[in-house]
């Protein structure tokens, strides 16, 4: 699908690239080629007109001459071609040729003087000697000029093929250009394809695990038939329990889900964040009295925000559960203050130990799905590593930023700053 669609963007970009170049170029030609065809007719009419000064100075101008392709006395002179004159009498007997300036064979000039007789027309242009005439009638005379035009359709030549080898070229540039550019414009959309397989072999793992519990516990109840509820209430609490845990994965899913088409309802109003993030830190305290944990809170009042309090409150539940499960000294802080015109909020939990700390090449990717720094822990403490990408698109919903530093000094601490809506009294509570 990448490789097509690399392909479709060097085709569609080359298709344009090359239809401009085509009209650039082919208007150039053109130009110059109807600026050769006029520079002809002018050199002949010049010729005729003067009868034997046929090598006319740059800037003259025949007076009320008319040719065949329109009023060439507004046309100004700006090549010179070689030309020559023919006076012949009324019985086609040569009078007198006029090529003081260019040699002419005599054979050439018969020729000449024979097809322009034969072919009974004032104008045209004889292919096979490659010359263009016009004939004037001056009584008892007639004045024949003649252009070589070898000298025109040898410019014109070689400014096809020249033009025909910038095409070239530029293809070439513009085909490199191309490959680089759709290299470039494909690599977002073929991380987002590679990160969207994974994520499906994610899900359909991690859905796979529970179901593999729920119907290995139905099938021990289906082989003991003849036992009571209460004897099988083991296999019944396990079933329910990672009955409850698939429907989490659900929803973790669906939200991401929403999201991801920007589907996602955002009702936002202006909330007492302050109050909401002590809510929320209050319902953790029996989690971190049964776990032994320090729960610490530093909270200025009255800060407000425009938000969508649902998510923002599964926000703070989030970090906050993620910080219960993976501190090891006992010891969890949340701090919530207004900095200049941002409401930051922190929650740090302390490390006892090195393998605590994140490790730097994993901060990175903590907030992709399913992403765990240490799998088996998580699997021990039920995650599946949703949590944090949840956490990460509800800021954005917010148009917040969220930051992680994690340290033996300072811990693992999470850091999210929203902007700020309504006053602070700079009031802690505590």
């Amino acid at each position: 699908m990448i490789e097509k669609l690399k392909i479709k963007f060097i085709a569609i970009n080359m298709t344009f690239v090359m239809s401009v170049m085509l009209i650039l170029l082919g208007v150039f030609y053109m130009s110059e080629y109807k600026n050769e065809k006029q520079q002809m007719e002018y050199n002949l009419e010049l010729s005729v007109e003067k009868q034997g000064d046929f090598r006319p100075s740059i800037g003259d101008k025949p007076e009320d001459n008319k040719a065949e392709n329109g009023d060439l006395s507004l046309i100004p002179l700006t090549k010179v071609m070689p030309t020559f004159t023919v006076e012949i009498d009324e019985n086609g007997n040569l009078v007198h040729v006029e090529d003081s300036h260019v040699h002419v064979e005599n054979t050439v000039v018969n020729q000449a003087v024979r097809e322009v007789l034969s072919s009974g027309k004032e104008t045209g242009i004889l292919r096979d000697i490659s010359l263009k005439y016009r004939i004037k009638n001056q009584g008892n005379t007639f004045v024949i000029a003649f252009l070589d035009m070898s000298l025109s359709d040898t410019y014109l030549r070689g400014l096809f093929c020249k033009l025909l080898l910038v095409l070239f070229v530029g293809f070439l540039v513009f085909l490199i250009i191309s490959m680089y550019l759709a290299k470039i414009t494909v690599q977002p959309v073929e991380k987002a394809w590679n990160r969207q397989k994974q994520f499906i072999a994610d899900a359909s793992h991690e859905l796979k695990t529970p179901l593999t519990v729920i119907l290995a516990n139905l099938d021990i109840i289906d082989a003991h038939k003849e036992d009571t509820i209460l004897g099988q209430q083991k296999w019944i609490i396990n079933t329910k329990k990672e009955a409850d845990r698939m429907k989490q994965l659900l929803e973790d899913l669906l939200f991401l889900a929403k999201s991801d088409a920007s589907s996602m309802p955002i009702i936002k109003q202006e909330i007492d964040f302050s109050y909401l993030v002590l809510g929320t830190t209050l319902l953790f305290e029996s989690i971190a009295y049964e776990s032994q944990i320090q729960l610490e809170e530093e909270i200025e009042e009255d800060i407000f925000m425009m938000g969508d309090e649902k998510q923002l409150k599964q926000l703070i539940a989030i970090l906050l559960d993620n910080a219960c499960k993976y501190s090891r000294n006992g010891q969890v802080d949340v701090v919530l203050r207004k900095v200049q015109d941002k409401i930051l909020l922190q929650i740090k939990n302390k490390v006892k130990y090195e393998e605590d700390v994140i490790p730097q090449e994993d901060i990175g990717h903590i907030f992709e799905r399913f992403y765990r720094v240490d799998k088996s822990r998580a699997r021990k403490e039920g995650g599946y590593g949703l949590g944090l990408s949840i956490a990460l698109t509800i800021v954005k919903n917010h148009q917040g930023k969220i930051k992680v530093k994690s340290s033996m000094e300072e811990g693992t601490v999470f850091s999210i700053s929203f902007p700020v809506k309504g006053e602070s009294r700079k009031r802690l509570y505590r």
